[in-house]
């Protein structure tokens, strides 16, 4: 008689990695509504607020340069563990809020904490409790920023999923 207990472990793995400049020559990425939705086979970027747009030019990103400035992403990623919001590292960072929503109206509080990191060298790298999540990113202050790429990571696991009520 053996015993052979269950191995349980997470691994995350990436999902997507969506390089604006490289989709746009690639032809995966649709621009419309004068450059304020991104749309990919499986991603939509919705810009909105004070001149929240993509770029129409050979480097494409998103630019968020004012206060009220963001971006949905939609639908929600099933199993999502992990983004990495890569960005030109002479924006200011700190400001920038990400937020998740599990039905992509209710936002609730931005991500803080462990859970966000805003590095030095031009990335914000948000860990999550896997689930399905809307994304949405936004500039709190007056400084310009831009996203040239955004990483997904999802995370498989044969783990128990507590959720208390």
């Amino acid at each position: 008689m053996s015993l052979c207990p269950a191995f349980c472990r997470a691994e995350s793995q990436l999902w997507a990695l969506h390089d604006f400049s490289d989709m746009r020559e690639a032809g995966r990425i649709r621009f419309t509504n004068s450059y304020k939705v991104g749309t990919t086979d499986t991603l939509v970027y919705t810009c909105s607020g004070t001149s929240a747009e993509f770029t129409n030019t050979i480097d494409d990103v998103i630019r968020l340069p004012k206060s009220g400035s963001t971006v949905v992403i939609s639908p929600a990623i099933s199993k999502l563990s992990r983004v990495v919001i890569s960005h030109y590292q002479y924006s200011t960072c700190t400001n920038i809020k990400v937020y998740v929503s599990t039905d992509g109206t209710t936002w609730g509080s931005p991500i803080s904490g462990s859970d966000i990191d805003y590095n030095a060298g031009g990335r914000i790298d948000v860990t999550l409790p896997r689930r399905a999540y809307y994304i949405k990113i936004a500039n709190t202050t007056n400084a310009d920023f831009t996203i040239y790429r955004i990483t997904y990571y999802t995370e498989d696991c044969n783990c128990f999923l507590y959720t208390p009520e």
